[in-house]
């Protein structure tokens, strides 16, 4: 989300622990969330929201060097609470923003009921937009009025809100 009242949707929320860190980010109309798995290299576990400003300077590094973009980048949480981001030669300090992300499991749905619905056109252009960054190709599900998803690849799922609109 880009200046949207609730604050602590202008982030990316980061949980981590030793076997995977997910990245979870939404504006309230869709959701995304990333999962990588570890082998080791994390110690102990983590969860804060990163700005959108942080974000936006963590890509921009990675943009500008398109052999290393697959590089990790690696989080340290300092004594003084600041974290700082290391992607290669290039280091990023910040805060995470006080506030609690939503509880984004709520919102997905167990099981889809392949009932088809209106979406916003920028919606489903998030999901393909998505898929075309991590070079992966995504199956849609329905759901009818409800939350539908799209699996994106192995790694990652989409959360999308239909238009409420009655179908005749």
């Amino acid at each position: 989300a880009k200046q949207d009242i609730r604050y602590y949707l202008q982030g990316v929320l980061i949980e981590s622990n030793s076997t995977e860190t997910r990245l979870i980010a939404t504006c309230g109309h869709t959701l995304a969330i990333h999962r990588s798995e570890h082998t080791g290299e994390n110690v102990g576990q983590w969860t804060g929201i990163v700005p959108l400003a942080t974000v936006t300077a963590l890509l921009k590094m990675k943009a500008t060097h398109k052999t290393l973009r697959d590089a990790p980048i690696y989080l340290t949480v300092q004594e003084s609470g600041e974290i700082r981001a290391d992607w290669v030669d290039q280091s990023v300090n910040f805060r995470t923003i006080d506030g609690k992300f939503p509880e984004y499991q709520r919102v997905i749905p167990a099981k889809l009921d392949g009932t088809p619905a209106w979406y916003r056109p920028e919606y489903l252009q998030r999901i393909e937009d998505a898929a075309k960054d991590i070079g992966e190709s995504f199956i849609f599900g329905f759901n009818g009025n409800s939350a539908s998803l799209a699996y994106i690849g192995q790694s990652m799922l989409a959360v999308i809100m239909p238009m409420r609109l009655e179908l005749t």
